[in-house]
């Protein structure tokens, strides 16, 4: 049983754990040929942690391993040549920690340490090919609380994460090269940031922030590295409640922002950003942009309530322009996989 699936660039490639979390392996079509092979399990007898992911360009997958010390390793694998690169001992575990992983881009990796709350906080990027990480404070000489949410930039020059202190929850950008920290965003009166997105430029922010600490409207604002408020968007339905950059998505040629909506059922809406006009899809699930920026792929799970809820149902396409949906037939859908990715032609 898959626990996540992902298919790389190139499209020859399904990657997921086993349920029982014991070893990663790849599924591969290659001349409708099957074949599943080994990922390298780790040091020491070391255990997954978290998914597999496969780099943007489709050519490495990352695997996270937890070991008897609970210590973190990263394991590289090429899938061109088979070579692995281990990183041994990236960090310690201490079982409450919050410990985002994920490539930043085609080369680097990013680990985020947010110590369960506790300072100090930081991010590390890893040179995939060296094996060499920069270590980037964050709310480095700061009155800080909890922190939340931290991403790179897609130019890999800034770290923008979330905080809570003294009332107000802070969207803090620190620079990489010169660690200097600028705070571009702020609310009021615990009302909580619930979700960000970078541009493609790495010169905007899109963020989901409640009105109030109630959570019973949201406004979605775009707001440059100056802080500037360039749009800021009433929303028609309450926001997902989950503290997950996933729930929000820019397309890469800047004209599109997908996000999810919770109220009063799960709904993914797209906002146009030459017209700001927003269009609610009726559809609910994850969402994942074509490689042309055109379609939305939404695999879509039962709701509350229904028969087997959670359990994916359907796959759909959503054009956006047209405000039109289609449905793919496809097979052996679940209620364990979440992750699919589109061929790179679309």
């Amino acid at each position: 049983i898959a626990s996540q699936q992902q298919i790389d660039s190139l499209s020859t490639l399904l990657v997921y754990n086993r349920a029982l979390g014991s070893f990663t392996y790849l599924w591969q079509q290659s001349d409708q040929v099957d074949f599943t092979i080994d990922v390298p399990r780790g040091l020491n007898g070391a255990y997954p942690f978290g998914e597999p992911q496969v780099s943007p360009d489709g050519t490495n997958l990352l695997g996270v391993y937890i070991d008897s010390d609970a210590m973190l390793s990263i394991s590289i694998l090429n899938l061109l040549d088979s070579r692995v690169l281990e990183i041994e001992r990236v960090l310690h575990y201490s079982g409450h920690d919050t410990v985002p992983i994920y490539w930043a881009n085609d080369d680097t990796i990013a680990v985020s340490m947010l110590n369960n709350g506790e300072p100090p906080f930081f991010s590390r990027l890893i040179d995939i090919h060296t094996g060499i990480s920069l270590e980037v404070p964050l709310a480095r000489g700061q009155e800080i609380g909890p922190i939340y949410l931290p991403h790179v930039s897609p130019d890999l020059t800034r770290v923008a994460y979330v905080d809570l202190f003294n009332r107000e929850e802070r969207l803090i950008v620190s620079n990489i090269r010169s660690q200097d920290l600028t705070t571009i965003f702020s609310t009021i009166n615990f009302a909580p940031i619930r979700y960000f997105s970078w541009s493609l430029d790495s010169e905007h922010i899109a963020v989901i922030t409640d009105r109030n600490s109630y959570g019973v409207l949201q406004d979605l604002t775009l707001v440059d590295m100056a802080g500037n408020i360039n749009v800021e968007i009433p929303l028609t339905h309450a926001a997902d409640y989950a503290r997950s950059d996933a729930n929000m998505q820019w397309s890469s040629d800047g004209q599109w922002i997908a996000y999810k909506t919770g109220d009063p059922v799960p709904v993914i809406n797209v906002l146009n950003l030459s017209d700001f006009a927003v269009t609610s899809t009726c559809l609910f699930g994850e969402a994942f942009w074509s490689p042309d920026e055109s379609l939305l792929a939404i695999v879509q799970s039962s709701l509350p309530g229904e028969t087997s809820p959670g359990q994916i149902t359907r796959l759909l396409v959503y054009e956006p322009a047209i405000s039109t949906a289609y449905e793919v037939p496809v097979s052996g859908l679940d209620d364990v996989g979440r992750v699919i990715g589109w061929a790179s032609d679309g």
